[in-house]
């Protein structure tokens, strides 16, 4: 009989035969499987091979005594010479459907046609003989001028990290006799020089003696599983960079509470090691209170299935207590369930500082603007106004003020009142000193004489916040008018006496004569 071409002995070897090993391994596992399941940690080594004339070879030394006839293994007879039948009926299916194959060019071609991978076969020299369509797209040679060339001009690879030719792999599996994988990043170079990132591996092919008579170049085409790959990797190292480098405490917990990640700041906060909170609840490293509360706020954004967030006090692990501001949500797998949840506190101390200094600021600013629409109002009023603290120091001194003491306000800020004015001319020092102990207001109008002059004053001392303020209205005029009112209607009524003293003067001087008169017009 002819021997089989070249390139049907390729499809053989490279193609055919390893499919029927599969297929003859599949049959024996599954009656195993089926009906003797612990049989089949026995069956190891080699799988099973199909040669060319339909004889399975290559089991295990102690299963490898088997004809049509006897197929023997292990004690239960019967069951085994079933599993023969079925096995020897595959063998007789594939003796019968192997010589076609090898007689029929069209129908290994397409074999390579449709083969998803690229393949390129080549002799036992590396000389091309055959490449299906994956591999003229992904080297950008055509068969027909690839066939008769080494497989390096057809199939030229660098290394992606140092961009420097990669050895062809065929020519190891030629030599070596055995399959080779290329290492990662492999980029195969086009014809066109576009290059695209490949796996790839190479295989020698055998005849019926197990020479090595050629070999094969399996690859293809993983350039966008590379890129996301890649980009998945960046994007996991940028998270990771982020969350181990964040100020922000982050964590994330089973539905149970349980630890399933927890970052840097939280190890740094809590000064807790992440081997040793992951898989424990936070009752190994908060008080039964804090605890519960996290339970809870974790069990009410799982149940509400919502974010939540709150504000809450942590003490740190030097013993510093900060301000925190929670937010917790779930998180979902791919089946759209609720299977952890997900902690972010942001340490909110300074910014609440700022706003209670904001507050603060604002509250002084208006503070002042009261203070000094208040020293505007008292500065310019007409009645004395000034302000001592509790060493009786002055602190304001208004207009009328140094209008009455002739003393200008610059000379008297700061100073106590004894430094001011004489002991002579010292002014309700007592009252004074009574409402800074008592804290209570005090009024009284006094009169006193300053260089020969009296004065009357309605007297007003009311505690302020750093001491007292004395308002003084001046009743001296009023008192003067009061007085000149009192003898002005003292005068009146002296006069009005007189004159009532005068009448009855004159009253009793006119009375005889009168009644004389009276009498002679009687008697006329």
């Amino acid at each position: 009989m002819r021997k089989p071409s070249f390139l049907k002995r390729i499809i053989y070897f490279g193609v055919i035969r390893p499919v029927a090993e599969s297929i003859t391994a599949v049959a024996v596992a599954v009656y195993i499987f089926g009906e003797k399941k612990h049989w089949f940690k026995e069956i190891t080594g080699k799988a099973a091979r199909v040669t060319p004339n339909g004889q399975i070879s290559n089991l295990k030394e102690k299963y490898s005594n088997f004809t049509h006839a006897d197929f023997y293994i292990g004690e239960n007879k019967q069951n085994h010479k079933k599993m023969a039948e079925k096995t020897n009926n595959l063998q007789d299916n594939l003796k019968n459907v192997m010589p076609g194959l090898f007689n029929n060019n069209e129908w290994i071609s397409k074999i390579l046609l449709r083969m998803g991978d690229a393949v390129i076969a080549t002799d036992e020299k590396g000389i091309v003989l055959s490449m299906n369509k994956v591999a003229e797209d992904l080297t950008g040679w055509k068969i027909a001028e690839s066939e008769g060339r080494q497989v390096d001009h057809i199939f030229n690879a660098i290394n992606d990290i140092t961009n420097l030719p990669i050895k062809n792999p065929l020519y190891k599996a030629l030599k070596e006799n055995k399959e080779i994988l290329l290492a990662n990043h492999t980029v195969l170079i086009n014809k066109d020089k576009t290059q695209r990132i490949i796996v790839d591996s190479a295989v020698p092919i055998h005849d019926n003696d197990a020479n090595v008579i050629g070999g094969a170049l399996i690859f293809r085409d993983v350039t966008e599983q590379a890129l996301d790959k890649k980009k998945l990797v960046e994007n996991e190292g940028l998270l990771t960079s982020i969350m181990e480098n964040t100020s922000l405490i982050i964590y994330i917990k089973d539905t149970e509470g349980k630890y399933l990640m927890i970052n840097r700041q939280k190890e740094k906060v809590f000064n807790i090691k992440a081997s040793r909170l992951i898989g424990k609840k936070s009752s190994l490293h908060l008080d039964e209170e804090q605890a519960a509360e996290s339970m809870r706020t974790d069990q009410q954004s799982i149940m509400e299935n919502r974010l939540v967030e709150f504000d809450q006090e942590i003490q740190h692990a030097d013993g510093t207590s900060h301000s925190y501001h929670t937010s917790k949500f779930p998180l979902y797998d791919s089946e759209k369930k609720v299977y952890a949840v997900c902690a972010i506190s942001a340490d909110i101390s300074e910014s609440k500082k700022n706003v209670e200094m904001k507050e603060k600021i604002a509250i002084q600013e208006a503070i002042l603007k009261s203070e000094i629409r208040f020293d505007e109002l008292t500065k310019n009023m007409p009645n004395i106004f000034f302000s001592l603290d509790r060493s009786l120091r002055y602190t304001s001194f208004n207009k009328a003020c140094e209008t009455f003491t002739g003393k200008k306000a610059e000379e008297v800020i700061g100073k106590t009142m004894q430094e001011v004015f004489s002991s002579g001319e010292l002014l309700f020092i007592e009252e004074y000193k009574d409402v800074l102990k008592t804290g209570k207001a005090k009024t009284f109008t006094s009169a006193f004489t300053v260089d020969e002059n009296t004065f009357t004053f309605f007297v007003n001392v009311f505690p302020a916040e750093n001491g007292i303020s004395v308002l003084m209205t001046d009743l001296t005029s009023k008192k003067k008018s009061e007085a000149e009112m009192l003898e002005l209607v003292d005068n009146l009524q002296k006069k009005n006496k007189d004159l009532r003293q005068f009448a009855y003067t004159v009253s009793h001087d006119l009375r005889a004569p009168i009644a004389r008169v009276l009498g002679l017009v009687t008697l006329s």
